[in-house]
């Protein structure tokens, strides 16, 4: 049964280091982003959240480990919860 995931993290402003990142994160996500996905930056780009649909908690802590954010070193700090989803419209 799939359940429902938040990966959020923290980061410092980087314009450069984002500027490079942002394409190989939104071509990473599009390639492996699970089902219900759905996410984007905070608006102070201090960093950002998305949720997703996964198995289990170990599978979407292994989808987050590849996002190229955190690959790179640029996010430093995240974490990733299950969601018990119990309003929706």
């Amino acid at each position: 049964m799939e359940k429902f995931f938040v990966f959020c993290y923290f980061m410092d402003f980087e314009p450069a280091r984002l500027k490079t990142l942002i394409p190989a994160q939104i071509e990473y996500w599009q390639k492996n982003a699970p089902a219900n996905f759905t996410g984007g930056p905070f608006k102070d780009r201090s960093g950002g959240m998305l949720s997703f649909s996964a198995t289990d908690l170990d599978t979407a802590m292994e989808i987050c480990k590849g996002d190229p954010f955190v690959k790179d070193g640029l996010v430093k700090e995240y974490w990733v919860r299950e969601w018990l989803v119990s309003h929706r419209r």
